[in-house]
């Protein structure tokens, strides 16, 4: 059982590019809760070391420690290192045409994404009941001794376990991809035709101009067959996405619960839209590697009817 229980933030490929709140951040939160940290504690034993090797055991030993940025601040979201990192939206010219009509950034639904495990708990948070009970029955309940019978566990367990696929529904993404340089393997996966267009701009300028009611941070890559996402944080779940997506080094911008979500207008039952001053967000406008001269014209005309015609166009 000991495989399935482990805790990760540590990003595949990726450790050593972000900053990350103090470990101990969750500690003042929501205080060492008992279901993760029973998990926690069952795969590493108790812990008694020092600070500095505590920050190892969460995962974060190469992530740095400094004092983020105050808007949108939130111990979920790791922010880059690099404040000014290079970040790049990939998509057809038709969703441009809608941001620079709308004023506004999509952000899509998290149940409505392709990938299925978008948002949601990992196959071990669903295996991992009868060890949470179990662990509970020996040391003393769930918080309070009323509820220390099995049956209150399990279903406190998988409540917790709904509230989090609930919350799929009430959590809005828009999704950028961190990159020095373009991304072939990007402009196939989401951008593929001859008229696409990416949109390049830099984390601290999304984070300046995002409304505060937006978390803005970057992904956990994880197994979701062998780790544990700390559901009694709400946040947790929508920066985590499984393994094989590493490659996409995703920034994401996330409106959570329905109170925020209200503040933006509903786009069907897809997502909302959420205004930002594109003039000030967007530096450069990427053609599709296959983009002939029409295209290259057309994009041109749409900036500058837009007022973006200082924008460069490349290549």
């Amino acid at each position: 059982m000991t495989a399935l229980l482990r805790l990760s933030y540590e990003s595949d490929g990726a450790a050593g590019i972000w900053a990350c709140g103090r470990p101990e951040v969750d500690d003042t939160q929501s205080p060492k809760s008992f279901l993760w940290q029973s998990l926690i504690d069952s795969s590493f034993g108790d812990y008694t070391g020092p600070q500095s090797d505590k920050a190892m055991m969460w995962g974060c030993s190469l992530w740095s420690v400094e004092d983020r940025l105050p808007a949108q601040e939130h111990p979920s979201f790791r922010w880059p290192l690099n404040r000014s990192a290079i970040l790049w939206r990939y998509m057809g010219l038709d969703k441009l045409v809608w941001a620079l009509d709308n004023r506004a950034l999509f952000f899509c639904r998290s149940d409505k994404f392709e990938d299925p495990s978008e948002g949601f708990f990992t196959r071990a948070n669903a295996l991992a009941e009868d060890h949470f009970v179990s662990y509970q029955m020996r040391n003393g309940g769930f918080g309070a001794p009323e509820r220390t019978s099995a049956e209150s566990l399990r279903q406190g367990y998988r409540m917790m376990l709904s509230v989090a696929q609930q919350d799929r529904t009430n959590t809005f993404v828009s999704c950028w991809h961190m990159n020095e340089n373009e991304s072939d393997a990007m402009w196939n996966r989401y951008a593929p035709t001859p008229d696409s267009i990416s949109v390049q701009t830099s984390f601290a300028k999304l984070q300046q101009l995002l409304p505060d009611q937006c978390y803005l941070g970057g992904i956990n890559y994880i197994d979701f067959d062998t780790e544990l996402i700390d559901l009694t944080n709400s946040l947790n779940a929508i920066v985590h996405k499984e393994r094989k997506y590493a490659g996409e080094r995703e920034i994401r911008a996330v409106v959570w619960g329905r109170a925020a979500a209200g503040n933006f207008p509903a786009i069907g039952e897809n997502g909302i839209a959420v205004p930002v001053d594109l003039n000030a967000l967007v530096e450069k406008v990427y053609l599709h590697p296959l983009a002939n001269p029409s295209c290259r014209q057309r994009v041109a005309n749409l900036l500058d009817r837009y007022g973006l015609i200082s924008k460069e166009v490349s290549p």
